[in-house]
């Protein structure tokens, strides 16, 4: 028995926010090491498209055992990111921000083991009432640089991040401290409802959050399906699988409607 995990993907629209593709078409993307992460540790990833229909919706998570919503979907073009200050998630992409959010509602509401990662973490944190800094570098000033795009390879380790010891998510890593990827311009400030900080970059910032409600929800700002030559991030991925085999085991009859 194989649980299957959805993947959030994310939404390209010619002259939208991000680069345009070569072939002037909407599109939907996700980088391929999503699936090959789930892959690898015996799970079924199952890439899930934005439906307009809240029923279709709910299908889709009736036939899955865990979600992870994603980060990436295309940098912000060079005239954004000069900006002190960037656009909010919801602004950068509002079809995806309307489509995650649903998601992660309903995942919520399911006890459904979700992952947020990236800007998924940084959606887990909105959808609950938490904030996101606009700009590190504005708002927090001095502090390191979190993105290491055109400087390192993604999967690169970028700078140290430091686990609450009486974390869930520390027992799962297997340690207090690793060295992770970082690939992004903004981050958690107030931390949404139900949900705590459980690790830190060495400026402070907030790099990973874990439900204090529910029993396999967290958010990581960093990429560890970039990193699954790291002990840590299989380690990750297969409690995810062993959460969502469980899940699915337990699950019969679950109803998923408002």
């Amino acid at each position: 028995m194989k649980p299957v995990i959805g993947i959030t993907c994310a939404l390209q629209k010619p002259g939208g926010m991000g680069p345009v593709p070569t072939f002037a078409l909407p599109i939907y993307h996700v980088s391929t090491d999503y699936c090959l992460a789930v892959e690898k540790v015996d799970a079924i990833p199952l890439i899930i498209p934005m439906v307009q229909s809240d029923t279709m919706r709910e299908n889709i998570l009736e036939n899955i055992d865990g979600l992870i919503v994603t980060g990436g979907g295309g940098s912000l073009p060079q005239r954004v990111l000069q900006q002190p200050y960037l656009p909010s998630l919801r602004e950068q992409n509002p079809e995806r921000y309307a489509f995650d959010s649903s998601l992660i509602k309903k995942a919520l509401r399911l006890e459904m083991p979700l992952v947020g990662i990236c800007r998924g973490n940084q959606m887990l944190n909105e959808v609950t009432g938490g904030t996101i800094y606009s700009r590190l570098q504005t708002e927090i000033p001095g502090t390191m640089c979190h993105n290491q795009e055109g400087l390192a390879p993604w999967g690169e380790p970028w700078h140290p991040l430091i686990l609450d010891p009486e974390s869930v998510l520390a027992r799962i890593f297997g340690t207090l401290k690793i060295e992770v990827n970082s690939l992004h311009h903004q981050s958690i400030h107030k931390v949404g409802k139900g949900l705590k900080a459980v690790a830190y970059a060495p400026d402070g910032v907030v790099e990973a959050i874990e439900s204090e409600e529910h029993p396999f929800v967290f958010g990581l700002q960093f990429h560890p399906e970039k990193m699954m030559g790291e002990p840590f991030a299989n380690n990750f991925f297969r409690a995810l699988r062993e959460a969502a085999l469980s899940y699915k085991k337990a699950k019969g009859g679950l109803e998923i409607n408002e």
